[in-house]
Protein backbone atom coordinates (compact mmCIF):
# COMPACT_ATOMS: atom_id res chain seq x y z
CA UNK A 1 0.00 0.00 0.00
CA UNK A 2 1.25 3.46 -0.91
CA UNK A 3 1.85 5.62 2.14
CA UNK A 4 1.49 8.91 0.32
CA UNK A 5 -1.07 9.44 -2.43
CA UNK A 6 -1.69 12.71 -4.30
CA UNK A 7 -5.41 12.53 -3.49
CA UNK A 8 -4.54 12.64 0.23
CA UNK A 9 -2.16 15.57 -0.12
CA UNK A 10 -4.73 17.98 1.34
CA UNK A 11 -4.01 16.15 4.62
CA UNK A 12 -0.34 15.12 4.56
CA UNK A 13 0.83 18.37 2.93
CA UNK A 14 -0.31 20.24 6.04
CA UNK A 15 0.17 17.48 8.63
CA UNK A 16 3.35 15.54 7.92
CA UNK A 17 2.48 12.69 10.29
CA UNK A 18 -1.13 12.18 9.18
CA UNK A 19 -0.36 9.13 7.02
CA UNK A 20 1.50 7.47 9.90
CA UNK A 21 -1.36 8.17 12.33
CA UNK A 22 -3.88 6.61 9.91
CA UNK A 23 -1.84 3.45 9.36
CA UNK A 24 -3.73 0.36 10.48
CA UNK A 25 -7.10 2.14 10.65
CA UNK A 26 -9.99 0.69 8.62
CA UNK A 27 -10.29 2.29 5.19
CA UNK A 28 -14.07 2.63 5.13
CA UNK A 29 -15.31 4.53 2.10
CA UNK A 30 -17.98 7.13 2.89
CA UNK A 31 -21.16 7.47 0.83
CA UNK A 32 -19.84 10.80 -0.47
CA UNK A 33 -16.60 9.14 -1.62
CA UNK A 34 -18.54 6.33 -3.35
CA UNK A 35 -20.71 8.94 -5.06
CA UNK A 36 -17.58 10.81 -6.19
CA UNK A 37 -16.10 7.60 -7.61
CA UNK A 38 -19.32 6.98 -9.54
CA UNK A 39 -19.41 10.54 -10.89
CA UNK A 40 -15.78 10.21 -12.05
CA UNK A 41 -16.65 6.98 -13.85
CA UNK A 42 -19.57 8.63 -15.67
CA UNK A 43 -17.39 11.60 -16.66
CA UNK A 44 -14.55 9.35 -17.87
CA UNK A 45 -16.96 7.20 -19.92
CA UNK A 46 -18.52 10.25 -21.60
CA UNK A 47 -15.23 12.03 -22.27
CA UNK A 48 -13.50 8.91 -23.60
CA UNK A 49 -16.32 8.36 -26.08
CA UNK A 50 -15.34 11.64 -27.80
CA UNK A 51 -11.68 10.65 -27.98
CA UNK A 52 -11.79 7.03 -29.15
CA UNK A 53 -12.00 6.93 -32.95
CA UNK A 54 -15.27 5.35 -34.11
CA UNK A 55 -16.78 5.23 -30.61
CA UNK A 56 -20.45 5.99 -30.12
CA UNK A 57 -20.78 9.28 -28.21
CA UNK A 58 -22.18 8.61 -24.75
CA UNK A 59 -24.77 11.05 -23.43
CA UNK A 60 -26.42 11.48 -20.02
CA UNK A 61 -29.35 9.34 -21.22
CA UNK A 62 -26.97 6.36 -21.43
CA UNK A 63 -26.39 6.54 -17.66
CA UNK A 64 -29.42 8.05 -15.89
CA UNK A 65 -31.25 5.40 -13.88
CA UNK A 66 -28.42 2.86 -14.03
CA UNK A 67 -25.85 1.72 -11.48
CA UNK A 68 -22.15 2.60 -11.64
CA UNK A 69 -19.56 -0.20 -11.30
CA UNK A 70 -19.43 0.54 -7.55
CA UNK A 71 -23.24 0.18 -7.29
CA UNK A 72 -24.15 3.86 -6.93
CA UNK A 73 -27.42 4.98 -8.54
CA UNK A 74 -26.74 7.50 -11.32
CA UNK A 75 -29.21 10.36 -11.41
CA UNK A 76 -29.61 13.47 -13.54
CA UNK A 77 -27.65 15.64 -11.11
CA UNK A 78 -24.63 13.36 -11.49
CA UNK A 79 -24.74 13.32 -15.29
CA UNK A 80 -25.29 17.11 -15.40
CA UNK A 81 -22.19 17.56 -13.23
CA UNK A 82 -20.15 15.21 -15.38
CA UNK A 83 -21.22 17.12 -18.51
CA UNK A 84 -19.98 20.43 -17.05
CA UNK A 85 -16.56 18.81 -16.66
CA UNK A 86 -16.66 17.14 -20.10
CA UNK A 87 -17.80 20.33 -21.83
CA UNK A 88 -15.01 22.39 -20.26
CA UNK A 89 -12.45 19.97 -21.68
CA UNK A 90 -14.19 19.75 -25.07
CA UNK A 91 -14.35 23.55 -25.35
CA UNK A 92 -10.59 23.76 -24.84
CA UNK A 93 -9.93 20.95 -27.30
CA UNK A 94 -12.28 22.37 -29.94
CA UNK A 95 -10.33 25.63 -29.81
CA UNK A 96 -6.92 23.96 -29.95
CA UNK A 97 -7.47 20.80 -32.00
CA UNK A 98 -6.02 18.66 -29.21
CA UNK A 99 -8.88 16.23 -28.61
CA UNK A 100 -6.84 13.22 -29.76
CA UNK A 101 -3.97 14.24 -27.46
CA UNK A 102 -5.93 14.08 -24.20
CA UNK A 103 -4.65 11.89 -21.40
CA UNK A 104 -7.70 10.60 -19.50
CA UNK A 105 -7.38 8.75 -16.19
CA UNK A 106 -3.83 7.57 -16.98
CA UNK A 107 -1.76 6.41 -14.03
CA UNK A 108 1.63 8.09 -13.82
CA UNK A 109 4.82 7.54 -11.88
CA UNK A 110 5.51 10.31 -9.36
CA UNK A 111 8.87 9.15 -8.03
CA UNK A 112 10.13 12.69 -8.58
CA UNK A 113 7.95 13.73 -5.62
CA UNK A 114 8.27 10.70 -3.35
CA UNK A 115 9.79 7.27 -3.98
CA UNK A 116 7.08 4.79 -4.91
CA UNK A 117 4.37 7.43 -5.38
CA UNK A 118 2.00 7.20 -8.30
CA UNK A 119 -1.23 8.96 -9.17
CA UNK A 120 -3.99 9.25 -11.74
CA UNK A 121 -4.85 12.77 -12.93
CA UNK A 122 -8.42 13.02 -14.19
CA UNK A 123 -7.36 14.59 -17.48
CA UNK A 124 -4.46 16.57 -18.94
CA UNK A 125 -3.11 17.76 -22.26
CA UNK A 126 0.14 19.29 -23.48
CA UNK A 127 -0.26 22.15 -25.96
CA UNK A 128 3.22 22.40 -27.51
CA UNK A 129 2.37 25.35 -29.77
CA UNK A 130 1.18 27.49 -26.83
CA UNK A 131 3.84 26.12 -24.46
CA UNK A 132 1.23 25.10 -21.91
CA UNK A 133 -0.04 22.11 -20.00
CA UNK A 134 -3.65 22.01 -18.80
CA UNK A 135 -4.67 19.67 -16.00
CA UNK A 136 -8.31 19.11 -15.02
CA UNK A 137 -9.57 17.74 -11.71
CA UNK A 138 -13.26 16.84 -11.36
CA UNK A 139 -14.59 17.27 -7.83
CA UNK A 140 -18.16 16.12 -7.16
CA UNK A 141 -18.40 17.06 -3.49
CA UNK A 142 -20.00 20.20 -2.08
CA UNK A 143 -17.04 21.49 -0.02
CA UNK A 144 -15.04 24.21 -1.79
CA UNK A 145 -11.79 22.99 -3.36
CA UNK A 146 -9.45 25.81 -4.38
CA UNK A 147 -7.36 25.59 -7.54
CA UNK A 148 -4.88 28.08 -6.06
CA UNK A 149 -1.82 26.29 -4.66
CA UNK A 150 -3.75 23.01 -4.72
CA UNK A 151 -1.19 20.40 -3.57
CA UNK A 152 -2.78 17.51 -5.50
CA UNK A 153 -2.69 19.44 -8.78
CA UNK A 154 0.85 20.67 -8.13
CA UNK A 155 1.97 17.05 -7.71
CA UNK A 156 0.23 16.05 -10.94
CA UNK A 157 1.73 19.05 -12.74
CA UNK A 158 5.19 17.96 -11.68
CA UNK A 159 4.52 14.45 -12.98
CA UNK A 160 3.13 15.72 -16.29
CA UNK A 161 6.19 17.94 -16.78
CA UNK A 162 8.51 15.01 -16.08
CA UNK A 163 6.57 12.86 -18.56
CA UNK A 164 6.10 15.46 -21.31
CA UNK A 165 9.31 17.48 -21.41
CA UNK A 166 12.55 16.27 -22.98
CA UNK A 167 14.37 18.42 -20.41
CA UNK A 168 12.12 18.93 -17.35
CA UNK A 169 14.80 21.04 -15.66
CA UNK A 170 14.59 23.59 -18.47
CA UNK A 171 10.82 24.13 -18.48
CA UNK A 172 10.47 27.45 -16.64
CA UNK A 173 8.91 29.01 -19.76
CA UNK A 174 6.09 26.48 -19.72
CA UNK A 175 2.63 27.64 -18.58
CA UNK A 176 0.73 25.26 -16.32
CA UNK A 177 -3.04 25.71 -16.03
CA UNK A 178 -4.68 23.77 -13.22
CA UNK A 179 -8.48 23.64 -13.45
CA UNK A 180 -10.89 22.46 -10.77
CA UNK A 181 -14.36 21.59 -12.07
CA UNK A 182 -16.78 21.37 -9.14
CA UNK A 183 -20.42 21.53 -10.25
CA UNK A 184 -22.02 21.17 -6.80
CA UNK A 185 -19.99 23.82 -4.99
CA UNK A 186 -21.92 27.07 -5.12
CA UNK A 187 -19.15 29.57 -4.48
CA UNK A 188 -18.82 33.05 -5.92
CA UNK A 189 -15.81 31.82 -7.90
CA UNK A 190 -17.96 29.66 -10.19
CA UNK A 191 -17.94 25.92 -10.80
CA UNK A 192 -14.77 26.03 -12.92
CA UNK A 193 -11.72 27.59 -11.27
CA UNK A 194 -8.22 27.93 -12.68
CA UNK A 195 -4.78 28.67 -11.31
CA UNK A 196 -2.07 29.40 -13.87
CA UNK A 197 1.65 29.45 -13.04
CA UNK A 198 4.92 28.92 -14.87
CA UNK A 199 6.63 25.59 -14.41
Amino acid sequence: MELLRPSGSHEWHYCKASHVMQEGLPNDESDAAREGTAAHWVAEQMLSSYVKPGAVIKTPDDFIGTLSPNDVFIDEEMTDGAMIYVNDILNYCNNTGLLQHLHIEEKMNLDNIYSGMSGTPDCWVYHAKEHEIVIWDFKYGHGFVDAFENPQLIIYASGVIEQSMTDPNNSSWLKVKMRIVQPRCYSGDGVVREWMIHA
